[in-house]
């Protein structure tokens, strides 16, 4: 049986650059802020609720624009979109966002360094808003 006390976590491939984070709209909805990297690497961002099931992703061709906002929001919300926000309604309150990059050539230190520029271009942050 594996243990956190005695067993090791594999550290993250080389050519990889993740970014995972947990989110609650029972309160207030949440934005995440994405930018997909304009070089030709993978990136997604998937989203998840609390039991696990993913419920939303899109990918770097699938994305219509290279940055965009993504509005988290609870059932039943009554948040009215702004601009060019993408309402996603989430099943669970709580849930988890995790984004994905692969550098097309792992050997290239400058191009892993440049997601990891992108990488810290994501911001997900909650949202004051008068009707929620």
């Amino acid at each position: 049986m594996r243990s956190a006390e005695k067993d090791t976590v594999p550290m993250e491939n080389a050519d990889s650059k993740t970014t995972f984070a947990a989110f609650d709209v029972t309160e207030k909805p949440v934005r995440i802020k994405c930018v997909v990297p304009p070089i030709d690497n993978y990136w997604s961002v998937s989203l998840y609720a609390w039991n696990t099931d993913n419920f939303y992703v899109v990918n770097d061709r699938t994305a219509i624009d290279k940055t965009f906002d993504l509005v988290l929001v609870k059932a039943g919300s009554k948040y009215q979109k702004v601009g060019n926000e993408e309402i996603v309604t989430v099943p669970t309150n709580k849930g988890v966002m995790l984004i994905r990059m692969i550098a097309s050539n792992r050997n290239d230190k400058a191009e892993v360094a440049r997601l990891g520029d992108y990488q810290k271009q994501t911001v997900m942050e909650t949202i004051d808003s008068a009707t929620y």
